[in-house]
């Protein structure tokens, strides 16, 4: 293997959706105005070596969602790098499961390059769920946010959180300036419901809020 490839998933919100009509346009971005969402790479080393990355196009996939990253020597079977990237993401204003509206980030997976799961023939699978992984993340967090990070709550968090995430396909994260809690035990199974207050005075009979288990 002479190369990896690095998926950039929020380059896909870079353009206008063409599915996106003046029929649903209210239910995809809040202000009814397209908002771009992006992934800026900084530098890349690998075993603390600076490489070069290019472009990469497949078809089915949005152009500047793949990036090509060279290897400083070629890696035999069995062996492993050490690849450090540098990013910056830009989170749309936009509803769904990649957006951020009137102070809630929500963002399930790829709000950070990764690398996408590798077929058996040394393809990557690009247009697949990434593969399992191990995922050790430190943020840090403007203290008058709570966040939920892949199902652990930290709520105003006056210093670096530190996380560590085994076997999961993605890392989704939720902030807002506050989430109400519920909890009920189903059977062996107890479940934990956070979800961001109202907005605004509901409707008789009604809460509004997202939920998140």
């Amino acid at each position: 293997m002479d190369t990896v490839v690095l998926v950039l998933f929020p380059n896909r919100f870079a353009t206008p959706d063409a599915g996106v009509t003046d029929v649903n346009r209210a239910f995809v971005y809040p202000y009814e105005e397209f908002d771009a969402g992006s992934m800026r790479i900084g530098e890349i080393r690998v075993d603390g070596v600076a490489v070069a990355a290019t472009p990469m196009s497949q078809p089915g996939v949005p152009d500047g969602c793949l990036l090509r990253v060279a290897l400083p020597r070629p890696l035999p079977p069995g062996a492993t790098v050490a690849l450090r990237a540098g990013f910056e993401t830009v989170v749309p204003t936009r509803f769904g499961s990649f957006g951020e509206f009137e102070g809630m980030l929500t963002a399930v997976g790829g709000w950070y390059p990764y690398l996408p799961a590798l077929r058996a023939d040394g393809t990557w699978a690009v247009d697949a769920l990434p593969a399992l992984a191990d995922f050790e993340v430190d943020l840090v967090v403007d203290p008058s946010l709570e966040i939920v990070l892949n199902g652990r709550h930290v709520a105003h968090p006056a210093a670096a959180v530190h996380v560590e995430v085994s076997g999961t396909h993605y890392l989704s994260l939720v902030a807002a300036p506050a989430l109400l809690r519920a909890e009920v035990d189903a059977g062996a199974t107890h479940v934990v419901l956070l979800r961001r207050p109202a907005l605004g005075p509901p409707c008789a009979g009604a809460e509004s809020g997202r939920d998140y288990t």
